[in-house]
Order: structure tokens, then sequence, then C-alpha cells
């Protein structure tokens, strides 16, 4: 009774509650990934932002400071990434609520590939900035430490088939 009664109330409202129940409907459906799409959109803006301060200190140490070292076809091309990112994440995510009617957790890995990626950039133009390499060398401590439990799980399910 209350569903028809409020169905009854959009539609006397007209066209724009319409448009909002509408846009209610999907953000609600995309709620899981939220998250992720937050985090991605945070990196790769954190990526943009130290890849042009590294541009300008780049163009400082050459002695002739411009602004058009920022270029729009890397900002553009950053869009476009960022695009890109949130168009792969939502696919993976449709293709799972279609397949399993639930979300098994292949979005959450594509986006921690994604940020991986984002945070090996960030990493790259600090240690730029910076001139030493401090932080390529965690990126690196951490992703070895990764790989030794994913090699040590594979190994284990090996031995448990033999």
């Amino acid at each position: 009774m209350k569903l028809i009664l409020t169905l009854l109330t959009i539609a006397t409202n007209g066209f724009s509650s319409w448009c909002m129940c509408i846009l209610a409907i999907i953000i609600a459906f995309f709620a899981p990934i939220q998250m992720l799409i937050i985090a991605i959109v945070v990196a790769t803006i954190l990526d943009m932002i130290t890849a042009i301060i590294r541009a300008i200190q780049k163009s400082k140490e050459k002695g002739i400071f411009k602004l058009k070292v920022i270029k729009s076809n890397k900002i553009r091309r950053t869009v476009l990434k960022l695009f890109a990112y949130i168009s792969i994440i939502v696919i993976i995510f449709l293709a799972e609520v279609a397949l399993f009617t639930i979300s098994i957790y292949a979005a959450n890995a594509a986006a921690a590939l994604i940020l991986l990626t984002e945070l090996k950039s960030i990493c790259e133009n600090f240690d730029i900035l910076l001139k030493k390499d401090i932080f390529t060398k965690i990126f690196k401590k951490i992703n070895s430490i990764f790989t030794n439990k994913i090699e040590k799980q594979i190994s284990l399910k090996e031995d448990d088939k033999n």
C-alpha cells in the first residue's frame, strides 16, 4: 500500500520527481562500488597533481619556469584514464551482478590493480621530486610481500592436489 501511495505521489509531482526517483535507484544500485570509485578518483587526481608538480620542478631546474609545462593534452589523458578506470569497475560490477546476483570481489580485485598502478606512478613522481628512490623501494618491498604470499598459496594448493 505504501508503495502505491509513493508511486502516486511521484506521479502527481511530475517529471522531475520521476527523474529523481530513477537517479536514486541508480545510486542505490551502485552503492557497493561507491568507495572503490572514490578511491580511484582520489588516486588518479593525486597522481595528476604530483605529475604537474614534477613538471614544474623540472622546468625550474632548466631555468625556464613557464606554466606551459602543464599541457592540456596530458590533463585530457588523465580525464580519459579516469573515465576508463570507472567504466572498467562499473562493467565488472554489472557482469558480477548479472552472472551471480551479487558482487563476488572481481570489481574489488580490478580496483586494487588500478590503485596499485596509480600508487606506483605517485611513488615514482615523489622519487623524482625528492631525488631519492625511497618510495619506489617501499613499493617494491610491499609488492614482494604480496608476491611471496601468493606464491605460497599457489604452492600449498598444488601440494594439496598431490
